[in-house]
């Protein structure tokens, strides 16, 4: 059983956006080889036989926060790794990624984003760069980079230990594959 529950009287399809949320759920078909005239809702006997991937979904929920916490004052160059339970990609200039620390450094700080792998060893993916004096204000740049099942996310800690900076946290925003 389908019912047309939005008539369209003229737009192209690529600039028709349409939200709709019905229950109980039912998929939404639009025929993009015709004309656009109408969007029908069509019963779905079985809910969980509709496939969603990833890259349908909006994306704000293809992102992934990874968090790095650091309790107290780091040692200098301290690496900590996260493995990856499934594939993401880092973005280009590290986009999305915010710092925090509850006692600000005296000098600029700069932390290093790796990929470990093994095929291809330590590959640096960007910098987070703190400002001096404060809280939350860092600079983002690098590559990026895609990460497999298994490959490690790693942040290094900076070479030379800051007499204040403590009590940091890195998240890093990543968009699942």
């Amino acid at each position: 059983m389908s019912e047309t529950i939005v008539e369209v009287v003229t737009v192209e399809a690529a600039e028709l956006v349409v939200d709709v949320i019905v229950a109980p759920p039912k998929a939404v078909v639009v025929d993009v080889d015709a004309p656009v005239s109408a969007i029908t809702v069509v019963e779905v006997a079985d809910w969980a036989s509709v496939p969603v991937t990833i890259p349908q979904l909006p994306i704000e929920l293809q992102m992934v926060p990874v968090s790095f916490a650091f309790l107290g004052k780091m040692a200098s160059q301290a690496q900590v790794n996260a493995p990856m339970g499934f594939p993401l990609t880092v973005l280009l200039n590290l986009a999305g990624a915010v710092f925090f620390a509850a006692v600000p450094a005296t000098s600029d700080q700069t932390f290093t984003l790796n990929h470990l792998s093994p095929s291809s060893g330590v590959v640096p993916l960007g910098t987070i760069t703190v400002a001096a004096g404060s809280r939350n204000s860092c600079t983002l740049a690098g590559p990026g980079g895609r990460l497999a099942t298994g490959d490690v996310l790693q942040l290094v800690t900076p070479l030379t230990q800051d007499p204040t900076l403590q009590d940091v946290g890195i998240t890093i925003l990543a968009r699942r594959e």
